[in-house]
């Protein structure tokens, strides 16, 4: 027992002592033939603090797996040998790399290993002594430091295959860099500040972090990937090299791109801004996931569709019509509906449009590839109002291989677009969504509504709205809203009603979005809901109204349904963020009903009887009962008068009941005179009158009602 408590007790005191000492690492290959742990010279810090070493450094399976130097160290070359299978991480101060021996400084890997490197390296400044970083193995090398590179830096080897080679940290200088083996994988994970040229003459450079200071010149043997969203100096790729953008990255180009005739691919997702100038081709592969129809328009200049294209890119042919292709341009000047130009087989070379939009069909799922120069000036367009004024939609499109800021576009473009209509309109496949804000995908066509008459150029989508995205994150709303659904069993539709601070009950631009009229269903079955404004209503149907975010009882929203007859329609709601007590209510005038719709579950059913297009049925209440107010004045706020076109005067939302309809100028003569017993939905016929300013009186059983209408 006591000598185990003396055996203890020493190696208490000699753990002590030798904490107690300077951090001292073992060497093993000082070139004495002695590894002695008693021979001074085989550690790295004695005798002196700063050592330098003339010769190389060796490792194989003999050495320790982990080794730090406490102080700096100036060497010739780090050999990791071919034994040196178990791989290897060197960790401490600054080693400095000099030519010694006449030859250039390395760090040379013979060995199936890859072996980590995390000290700061500073390479030799003299420009004619590279230092070359070599793999002559299978395995590869991983430099988590630094490196100041003020000469030159060659990444090279002889006979390595499938080998890599990865810096984590920062190479900085002013020196360059050279690849040289066609078989290794360079791999930059850092931003990198060095200022001298980066050659990769073979094999691939793989880019995860910045090189804003560095040419960048890819070889005929060479390839450049970038993989994660990069920004570099400049670009110059030679014929038979090849560059790619993974999906969802990114690559700018400060300055110049120069392509001599290489592959420079852009997957679908990824993003190309060049901020100089551009020569040469590039190809942007869009993927589509499903054989639904898209809008599609050419993020390239140059890229022509025919028999050859069409086929090279799955476009399914025409089932009615056998030698129509699925694509087509949006013609909106033959009736109120539009018209689809479909390209026939054995048509002509046709070039894509620059910011024209296509409706795209494919036989499967699959990449539309996009082939030609890079637009890198503004794309100036001319949107019309179409038919006889009655078709204003246009079918437009990102012409650049990088994101659009929609707000930018609808900012720059507010004056051109159509008040009730200031939105950018996608298709997802199946249906038409309106977006005020987010990004348009390169490749992506959308609708717009003009508001002008120019035959000119009107609208432009510049290169300043261009950036880059890298996905789509949603947020849970926290503004108060109600998102209104209705389903028939098989098609669902759904509008919103938002509420914001400072906002009104007539037209709020961008906030307010009139629903997308542009294409006919072509008898069809139709599903739709929407609502119409409080104030100032036109007969607009919206798929989207903004209302103040206050006085929600006096807000009664009229509700209106596109739906077949003999249909089972259910109602939903889901409302966010309302005040407290406030519940959301729908009133059918027509089975005088009214139905809780905000509680978990809660719906309306009801089949119906004939087909309803329009206002006037149903109503949306915000208020804290069931029980409608029988405020007669709060009732009549609750009708709606607009005019459908110049010779019809539409009434919605009338209680059940004799009404009386008259119709007076300015300066009260009495124009129309009719008197009806009421439905949900009314239409007065109007004798052709000016265009101006018109009072309507109106008299129910609840009372009477003035309102002021505009005929233009």
């Amino acid at each position: 027992m006591k000598k185990n408590y003396f055996l203890t007790i020493a190696s208490i005191l000699f753990c002590y002592a030798f904490q107690a000492q300077t951090f001292q690492t073992w060497r093993n290959d000082s070139g004495t033939g002695d590894n002695s742990w008693q021979n001074s010279v085989n550690w790295w810090n004695f005798p002196n603090p700063s050592p330098i070493v003339f010769g190389q450094q060796e490792w194989d399976n003999n050495h320790l797996p982990e080794q730090v130097n406490s102080s700096d160290i100036s060497t010739w070359r780090f050999l990791y040998k071919a034994g040196a299978s178990d791989p290897h991480t060197f960790t401490g101060n600054q080693i400095s790399f000099f030519d010694f021996s006449g030859d250039d400084p390395q760090i040379l890997n013979q060995s199936s290993a890859t072996h980590i490197i995390n000290n700061a390296i500073i390479g030799d400044p003299d420009v004619t002594d590279p230092l070359k970083i070599l793999i002559d193995g299978t395995g590869g090398l991983t430099f988590g430091g630094t490196i100041n590179n003020q000469g030159w830096l060659d990444i090279n080897g002889s006979t390595a295959t499938a080998s890599s080679t990865i810096f984590n940290g920062v190479i900085s200088g002013t020196g360059g860099v050279t690849k040289e083996n066609l078989n290794i994988s360079l791999i930059y994970k850092a931003d990198n500040t060095y200022s001298g040229a980066t050659n990769i003459n073979n094999g691939l450079l793989v880019l995860e972090g910045d090189l804003t200071s560095s040419d960048v010149s890819v070889g005929a043997n060479g390839s450049l990937q970038i993989s994660e969203n990069v920004t570099i100096k400049s670009l110059t790729i030679a014929a038979g090299g090849s560059v790619i953008i993974d999906s969802d990255k990114s690559l700018t180009i400060l300055n110049n791109l120069v392509n001599d005739g290489s592959s420079f691919n852009i997957n679908s997702g990824a993003s190309l801004i060049v901020n100089g100038t551009s020569t040469g081709n590039i190809s942007y592969n869009l993927n589509i996931a499903d054989t639904n129809w898209h809008l599609i328009s050419s993020p390239v200049v140059g890229e022509e569709y025919n028999d050859a294209w069409i086929t090279a890119n799955s476009i399914a042919s025409g089932v009615s019509v056998a030698t129509n292709r699925g694509i087509s341009t949006y013609d909106n000047d033959v009736d109120a509906n539009g018209n689809w130009v479909y390209y026939t087989a054995g048509g002509a070379d046709t070039p894509f449009a620059s910011g024209l939009g296509y409706s795209m069909l494919r036989s499967a799922s699959g990449i539309y590839t996009f082939t030609g120069t890079l637009k890198t000036d503004d794309t100036p367009l001319t949107i019309t109002q179409g038919f006889s004024g009655a078709n204003k939609w246009n079918l437009i499109g990102n012409p650049y291989p990088s994101y659009i800021d929609i707000d930018a576009f609808l900012t720059a473009n507010a004056s051109q677009l159509s008040g009730p209509n200031e939105s950018i309109y996608v298709y997802n496949g199946t249906s038409f969504t309106p977006l005020t804000t987010g990004y348009i995908h390169p490749g992506q066509a959308f609708f717009v509504n003009s508001d002008v008459i120019s035959l000119t150029d009107n609208i432009s989508i510049t290169e300043a709205m261009q950036s880059h995205q890298t996905g789509v994150t949603f947020y849970k709303s926290v503004n108060t809203s109600i998102n209104l659904k209705i389903s028939d069993g098989t098609k669902n539709a759904n509008t919103e009603i938002n509420y914001f601070a400072n906002k009104t009950k007539g037209l709020d631009r961008r906030f307010d979005i009139g629903s997308f009229t542009g294409v006919s269903n072509n008898g069809k079955n139709n599903l739709a809901v929407f609502t119409q404004l409080l104030e100032d209503n036109n007969g607009i149907n919206f798929v989207r109204q903004a209302l103040p975010n206050k006085d929600f009882e006096s807000m009664i929203i009229p509700v209106g349904v596109t739906a077949e007859a003999g249909k089972e329609i259910t109602f939903t709601a889901d409302a966010l963020n309302l005040p407290t007590d406030l519940k959301v209510y729908l009133e059918d005038k027509t089975t005088n009903t009214i139905t809780r719709l905000d509680e978990v579950n809660s719906e309306y059913k009801l089949t119906l009887s004939e087909k309803v297009d329009g206002t006037g049925r149903f109503f949306l209440h915000t208020k804290t009962s069931a029980v409608l107010s029988t405020d007669n004045e709060l009732l009549l706020n609750s009708i709606k008068i607009f005019k459908t076109n110049s010779s019809t005067l539409k009434i919605s939302g009338l209680p059940e009941g004799k009404t009386t309809v008259s119709l007076y100028n300015l300066i009260g003569k009495k124009l129309v005179n009719t008197t009806f017993n009421s439905s949900d939905s009314n239409e007065v016929k109007l004798p052709k009158l000016a265009t101006g300013v018109y009072l309507v009186n109106l008299e129910t059983e609840n009372g009477k009602l003035n309102k002021k209408i505009i005929l233009e």
